[in-house]
């Protein structure tokens, strides 16, 4: 019986031992799970009531968290338009030593086109823990991920309606990673507190945007009431430096064609310093698609060089020349036809044109297609009159005409000269009037009003 006994103790201490062993691991695992949930309470917490101006930092102070958790090197949130072919990182935290990604840039979705199709077109979570685990169809996905020596990964989709699908991207570099499952429905309805965030914060922003741009709309159309044709030139310019200023883009040109439609040559422009002017001249055999679509009356929008039809490849040769990212093109439309184009280009970082401040852009084009319309309408006046100032003098003939729009006359020189006016005292059908002879006044009085009426010249010597 003594023999036995050990053995017999030992049997009965063996359960107790694993028993205890796994009430201990139980109860690490709940205050752990205790933790992610604090964790997560606190961090939601910080999002009610944030001004627009915090969001962007809030999000990453929740990432750095998350990541600080897991005990990972890597943590991210990705942007994926509906429809795209590109990826964007829009916030992401590292740890020390740690080689970063490109951020807030395009990037192609043939780097993961399996965990693509697995997140945007079934909204399924893709996690590993080793990239062994990745099935013979994530092949480049697998490359891309030991390019990046990214031993562990866990993304979560976050659906933000149709418009795009953003994930929560979790990367472990230095050793590979076990994701507890029960956790991943919690960090996606934090993640949808941080995209919900975002997007608040953009329409904002957006909003903001509408209506600095209707007041730019508003200020610009204002600076040419009441100005001179020989002003016009100076507010035009003025207009581009605004207009390049609130896109934060490169340069702006004021394009003009030919007669026939075949040359667009630059006739303003304002650049910032050290960026190249736009081409002097761009004919229709150099740029096909692009001088085409202004003809036509369409809008050039390239968001991107992708963004270029596959018939605009002398465009795409122009702009990689010229390192030209973005560009935004907005025909001048004055009646049926396309006086010109006013042009915006960005060099140094793609721009996303907004899509409903690039409509509004058309009444801007509209401004300018006017002002250069009236200042062309005056300047051929003043030619006109300059010929026939000279012909009357030549003649020694002095000759007035009444506008019957505004009331104004116009005289030459020797018709000032008989009537008694000064060179420049401004003449109107009023005070001319009254220094005809009393005896024809009222005659020609009764003349003018019925050539008013009927549109028909009038004409007395």
């Amino acid at each position: 019986m003594d023999n036995d006994q050990p053995e017999s103790g030992k049997t009965y201490s063996r359960p107790f031992e694993q028993e205890n062993t796994e009430n201990k691991r139980a109860e690490g695992d709940l205050k752990e799970r205790l933790r992610f949930e604090r964790l997560l309470s606190n961090l939601s917490a910080r999002f009610i009531n944030l001004a627009p101006d915090q969001i962007d930092h809030e999000i990453q102070n929740a990432l750095r968290q998350i990541l600080e958790f897991f005990q990972v090197e890597r943590c991210g949130l990705v942007r994926i338009p509906a429809n795209d072919m590109f990826f964007r990182i829009t916030h992401v935290v590292y740890a020390s030593d740690i080689p970063p990604v490109p951020e807030n840039t395009d990037l192609p979705i043939t780097m993961f086109p399996w965990v693509y199709e697995k997140l945007t077109r079934r909204h399924e979570v893709v996690s590993f823990t080793t990239r062994d685990e990745l099935p013979r169809a994530a092949a480049i996905d697998r490359q891309t991920y030991e390019r990046l020596e990214v031993r562990s990964a866990l993304n979560i989709p976050i659906l933000v309606g149709a418009e795009a699908v953003y994930t929560i991207n979790i990367n472990s570099v230095r050793k590979e990673c076990v994701w507890p499952e029960d956790y991943i429905p919690r960090l996606r309805l934090l993640g949808e507190i941080l995209v919900n965030s975002l997007q608040l914060s953009q329409t904002r922003q957006q909003l903001s945007d509408r209506l600095r741009f209707e007041g730019l709309i508003s200020d610009l159309s204002a600076g040419f009431v009441n100005i001179s044709s020989d002003q016009i030139e100076d507010q035009i310019n003025t207009c581009l430096q605004q207009i390049t200023e609130f896109f934060a883009a490169d340069r702006c040109t004021l394009g003009l064609f030919s007669e026939d439609g075949a040359q667009l040559t630059r006739a303003f422009e304002y650049h910032l310093e050290g960026v190249e002017p736009a081409p002097v001249s761009l004919s229709k055999d150099q740029l096909p698609w692009y001088i085409s679509q202004l003809i036509q009356g369409k809008l050039v929008v390239i968001n991107r060089l992708e963004d270029l039809p596959a018939d605009a490849e002398e465009e795409r040769r122009l702009c990689l020349a010229k390192s030209m990212k973005s560009i935004l093109s907005v025909p001048m439309v004055m009646g049926q036809k396309t006086l010109g184009s006013c042009a915006l280009v960005s060099e140094r970082a793609e721009r996303i044109w907004p899509e409903d401040l690039v409509q509004r852009m058309r009444l801007i084009a509209e401004v300018l297609a006017g002002a250069l319309a009236r200042k062309r309408f005056e300047e051929s006046l003043r030619e006109s009159e300059e010929r026939l100032n000279l012909a009357a003098t030549s003649a020694e003939a002095g000759l007035w005409v009444l506008d019957f729009a505004n009331g104004h006359i116009w005289a030459t020189e020797k018709a000032r000269e008989l009537y008694g006016f000064v060179p420049d005292q401004e003449l109107n059908f009023d005070g001319f009037i009254q220094v005809v002879d009393p005896e024809d006044r009222e005659r020609i009085r009764k003349q003018v009003e019925q050539a008013m009426r009927t549109r028909i010249d009038f004409q007395e010597e």
